[in-house]
């Protein structure tokens, strides 16, 4: 693999991770894992923490009070908040991307299309479509720009809502990292 096909590579792992991480509570499998990773410090995952059960159910109760309710959540669903509703015409576009580059995992799923943690595992896809090309072609481009814009550009305000009303150490790591790569990657995609 080339040095870009790396980076395209790890740039999908990050989005991968990422998407994990919005669609579903944490357990104590996923954070065994992240701790033999380089990513362990920076989403403040001990080996203590992976240890105690206590503590892995503060979290799951967590990412339930913080993003399923049943009460003041924040869904994180673009329909939700740019049109102010589930199932808007935001859903069609993204599954329209989904059949584009042959996600699959689309059909199978109970999460709307529009959850942000569906919209990262589409973006890792597209970015996973790079690294199988020693030349990508400038549709993977377009491809990833348009996507980009018309799909990850809208977190900004839910992130930082959500960030102002967790007080979890994990979870602001979580929305932070999200930020952060969200920021970086819209300098990538213009």
């Amino acid at each position: 693999m080339s040095e870009s096909a790396d980076q395209y590579e790890s740039l999908s792992n990050v989005y991968a991770l990422l998407s994990r991480l919005w669609l579903t509570e944490v357990d104590a499998d996923f954070l065994n894992a992240v701790i033999a990773s380089p990513i362990a410090q920076t989403l403040n995952v001990t080996p203590d923490l992976a240890a105690d059960p206590e503590s892995i159910e503060q979290l799951a109760t967590e990412y339930c009070r913080l993003f399923i309710g049943p009460v003041n959540h924040l869904p994180p669903f673009q329909s939700v908040w740019q049109q102010g509703q589930l199932q808007s015409s935001v859903t069609d576009s993204v599954k329209s991307f989904a059949q584009a580059i042959g996600f699959s995992d689309l059909a199978d799923s109970t999460t709307l299309p529009d959850h942000l943690g569906i919209q990262l595992q589409i973006m890792s896809e597209i970015i996973r479509l790079f690294a199988t090309e020693a030349e990508p072609p400038r549709e993977y481009n377009e491809l990833a720009q348009e996507f980009f814009h018309r799909h990850l550009t809208w977190p900004t305000s839910f992130l930082q809502t959500a960030s102002a009303r967790t007080d979890s150490d994990f979870y602001k790591a979580v929305i932070q990292l999200t930020t952060d790569l969200l920021e970086s990657e819209q300098a990538n995609w213009h």
